[in-house]
């Protein structure tokens, strides 16, 4: 889940308790994808992706919430996601 205070939860979904959290640097207004992985797949990295209202966009690792990468999706300084990015065949589409 994201919210305007820019926070980015991760909820158990057998406990109902919150895993973990990440603060990305702004507010979250899209929805957040979730790679699909093989859970068998040691070398996998299960992954998260979202944007934020500055612009960013994040790759976290879904199990503990540490950040694999960010990046600013355009060089504007006014540039802002508020769209959902879109994960298809490897490739991040925001």
């Amino acid at each position: 889940l994201g919210g305007e205070d820019g926070m980015v939860h991760a909820i158990d979904e057998d406990a109902g308790c919150l895993r973990w959290r990440f603060p990305a640097d702004a507010e979250i207004r899209g929805g957040i994808v979730v790679d699909a992985w093989a859970p068998g797949d040691l070398a996998a990295v299960p992954s998260v992706f979202f944007g934020d209202d500055a612009g960013t966009v994040y790759r976290l690792d879904a199990a503990t919430g540490q950040r694999v990468w960010k990046t600013r999706a355009d060089a504007n300084p006014t540039a802002q996601i508020a769209g959902t990015p879109v994960l298809h065949e490897g490739r991040l589409y925001v």
